[in-house]
């Protein structure tokens, strides 16, 4: 998805069931929205939520409910959309005063969980297996197998820029839109810039046609010397707060047959004293004069 202008959109808190978006909003921006999509508050805590076509319209669904029992009916929301499945939320009570949020935790499933993995498999008789069981209602033998997920470390996102001059030498860095709209969800974040041992500089992330490293690249790219042609990786090392490990790739510079070390070769002109050098004194003849 692109990163189309949207306007943002409000909705009144009416029961914790459901929540209907607005067909004008629907009918005009949703289209290929991602689903699940994520609510995101102010203070960095977001939820999933699912959501279904229903009536010719759209409602958030499944999740829904956890991420209301921190609203109460009349509140006041502030649907603002960010990027790909991510929208930023403000809540305002019935004083019409944005609330306090620090009381806020959802429990977002990501898809890192670190916890033991329980699911329930139907036994047959023929299996041999040996394993906890465990007598349902229907009659049959279920077995309760603990796994532990194989790679609990996934690889760490990364992306990785080829300098420009407006990158080498400016004041900006524009990360690619695949990255920024799986990983980045608000419209300003500070980051953590981090090359080898070296002391971490900050940047400033932020969002406008797309997201970019503004404030704090250029020391960065004074810093380390960054030349039109090098190659940046970024990992991210962690998400909170924002942190980045750097690989610093130089570019090849070819060098110039006709002007490295065979200026040794060119004679050199010899300079006479009281000429210059653009106009050579010229020595006539007498022989010539005569």
């Amino acid at each position: 998805m692109s990163f189309q202008h949207r306007p943002d959109f409000y909705r009144i808190i009416m029961h914790d069931k459901q929540l209907r978006l607005p067909k004008s909003y629907v009918k005009k921006y949703w289209n290929g929205t991602p689903n699940p999509i994520f609510l995101r508050l102010p203070n960095g805590v977001q939820q999933k939520i699912f959501w279904v076509e229903r009536d010719g319209g759209i409602c958030f669904d499944k999740n829904w409910e956890d991420f209301a029992k921190f609203l109460k009916v009349g509140y006041f929301l502030i649907f603002k959309y960010i990027c790909g499945s991510y929208f930023k939320v403000k809540i305002f009570n019935l004083s019409c005063l944005e609330i306090n949020y620090s009381s806020i935790r959802c429990v977002d499933e990501v898809g890192e969980r670190k916890e033991e993995i329980k699911e329930i498999i139907e036994l047959s008789d023929e299996s041999e297996e040996h394993a906890q069981t465990e007598s349902g209602k229907n009659g049959k033998r279920k077995r309760k197998v603990t796994t532990q997920p194989k790679n609990l470390s996934r690889p760490s996102p990364y992306f990785e820029v080829t300098l420009k001059q407006s990158y080498a030498e400016g004041s900006m860095l524009r990360i690619p839109i695949a990255f920024s709209r799986e990983y980045f969800t608000g419209f300003e974040e500070k980051a953590i810039l981090k090359v080898g041992k070296d002391i971490a500089m900050e940047v400033l992330i932020k969002f406008s046609q797309g997201f970019t490293m503004k404030s704090g690249w250029n020391k960065f790219t004074q810093k380390y010397n960054l030349q039109v042609g090098d190659a940046c990786k970024f990992v991210m090392t962690q998400s909170q707060p924002l942190s980045f490990s750097v690989t610093i790739t130089r570019v090849r510079k070819k060098t110039n047959p006709m002007v490295s070390s065979s200026d040794d070769r060119i004679p050199k002109r010899k300079s006479i004293r009281g000429t210059s050098r653009g106009r050579p004194k010229i020595h006539v003849s007498k022989e010539c004069s005569k």
